[in-house]
């Protein structure tokens, strides 16, 4: 989806439903999803989430954006330090969380940095683990923008790829970003790749406001304007197949 499209709020949302680590009963029992309790009763804040803001990497050249990308995933690693207290985990798991919370990882290890924290998230509660990737692509386009594609795309696929093929400990994982996700080259060998477009998606409602939405908006907060008026002020993006395009 384009930028300013409520990507990230979805992740929030998708966050603070599943989330055990929130008390989000409030926020959705009015909703139309408390209409059926028993997805109530059996997902909310019932597992552990992981959630990944590709968003801040930067850099101007091949080392500054790895240097970043450790940033980050040390960054991620200190909100579940608690684990190195498990006594489900084995002391060999904790030593890498260690190297990786440490920036001290070597190459192959952090290429398995989100896969082997969503395994020891997984022993550790006994539970499959939801991993979310907000701006999966934010990387590749700084990248891009400094001429070292090819030398960061070889960074980036090992560790979205470890994370999410063939990974027996993660319920579900969601990338969103501004660029099409295609099975090739960054996702080659996925399997049960579900791809939402903008274009082809029933998924397309969900995104931005429609026409509904805006008029239940403005008699909610008692503004008066022609809705005619604002659709012209607004060019919109024209979703192909969405029910109702603002």
């Amino acid at each position: 989806r384009p930028r300013r499209f409520g990507k990230t709020l979805m992740m929030s949302m998708i966050d603070y439903f599943f989330n055990f680590k929130y008390d989000s009963l409030e926020l959705f029992k009015n909703r139309k999803i408390s209409k059926y309790p028993d997805v109530i009763d059996n997902y909310l804040n019932q597992y552990p989430v992981v959630r990944l803001n590709m968003r801040d990497v930067y850099g101007a050249n091949e080392k500054e954006i790895l240097s970043s990308i450790v940033n980050k995933i040390s960054r991620l690693y200190r909100d579940f330090d608690y684990l190195l207290d498990s006594e489900n985990l084995l002391e060999v798991d904790k030593e890498e969380f260690l190297l990786i919370l440490n920036k001290k990882a070597d190459l192959p290890l952090l290429y398995t940095s989100i896969y082997l924290l969503t395994y020891l998230l997984s022993i550790h509660h006994k539970k499959k683990v939801i991993l979310l990737i907000d701006e999966y692509d934010n990387p590749l386009e700084v990248a891009y923008e400094h001429s070292v594609y090819n030398e960061v795309m070889p960074l980036l696929k090992p560790i979205y790829s470890s994370a999410l093929k063939g990974n027996d400990y993660l319920l579900f994982g969601l990338i969103t970003g501004v660029l099409q996700i295609g099975k090739e080259p960054l996702f080659s060998g996925l399997n049960n790749l579900f791809i939402s477009s903008i274009c082809d998606s029933f998924l397309n409602e969900y995104f931005g406001f429609n026409k509904s939405e805006v008029k239940e908006m403005l008699n909610y907060y008692k503004i008066n304007v022609d809705i005619e008026e604002i659709s012209k002020w607004y060019g919109g993006y024209n979703l192909i197949n969405n029910h109702e395009t603002f």
